[in-house]
């Protein structure tokens, strides 16, 4: 089933190895100056010199690179958690609830995403990632339920700059209907500079043909992708819209806002 994970691909995320130490930082060596009168009695932050807090603020982040055993195994567990919804259907041990007709369905994703965030709370705290959280945010960009959709994205966002996953996102969002999704897909897209190409198509798809509502959001929040290259062809599409509707005032109004800006006003 399509929107199933595959538990042999998870089960092979989940047995990389992780071996790497963690990096060390050195800090600078604080820097001299000429003393001044008075200066002796001051405090550091006062006399120019750096504070302990201060040195530690300008020091570079260093993420960690492993993580230890009960950590592994913390991982270990949300990972299988989340494998075992993911696939239920199959093992006929999905949760049930029989007050309508799809509200099992519903129950599933509810808590499916609600794994999904804990999981990506677990690596946010740890300051940790790697392929596997790179591939269970893949694994889910392209779910149907909308609870799960917005924690894989979350847990995208989290993460440096995927292709891989990038590429899956766009494809599930040419036939989204739903406007939040659209809407903060629409954000970390813009880590993308490369796709553009991509993404202007996509763009340029849903305010033609998309839902009202996903239109209507493509609209509203497209400024931060027009750049002078796509200018001209979203000037086209604003054209072809029907002049009345939400979508094409709004995407005029953020193509005026854009060349205004382009011309230093």
């Amino acid at each position: 089933m399509k929107y199933l994970l595959s538990a042999v691909m998870l089960a092979l995320v989940g047995a990389l190895l992780l071996t790497a130490e963690f990096g060390q930082q050195q800090a600078p060596a604080p820097a001299t100056a000429e003393e001044k009168p008075g200066e002796a009695d001051r405090p550091a932050s006062l006399s120019g010199e750096p504070t302990p807090q201060e040195l530690t603020l300008d020091q570079p982040r260093v993420q960690r690179q492993s993580l230890d055993d009960q950590s592994r195994q913390e991982r270990g567990l949300l990972h299988r958690q989340i494998v075992e919804l993911a696939n239920c259907h199959q093992t006929y041990s999905c949760p049930q609830n029989l007050s309508d007709p799809r509200a099992s369905d519903i129950l599933q994703g509810k808590m499916l995403a609600e794994k999904l965030r804990a999981y990506a709370d677990f690596h946010r705290e740890n300051d940790y990632f790697d392929g596997e959280s790179a591939e269970m945010a893949r694994a889910f960009l392209d779910h149907p339920d909308g609870f799960v959709q917005e924690a894989a994205i979350d847990l995208m966002s989290m993460q440096a700059p995927n292709r891989d996953n990038a590429l899956v996102l766009i494809e599930a969002l040419e036939s989204s209907y739903d406007a939040k999704i659209v809407n903060q897909a629409m954000k970390e897209l813009q880590r993308y500079p490369d796709l553009q190409p991509q993404v202007d198509q996509l763009l340029a798809q849903s305010l033609q043909t998309g839902s009202l509502f996903v239109a209507q959001e493509v609209a509203l929040n497209i400024l931060p992708h027009l750049s002078p290259q796509n200018l001209q062809a979203f000037e086209e599409v604003a054209e072809k819209l029907p002049q009345n509707s939400q979508r094409a005032k709004a995407l005029k109004s953020n193509l005026r806002e854009f060349r205004l800006r382009q011309s230093g006003g």
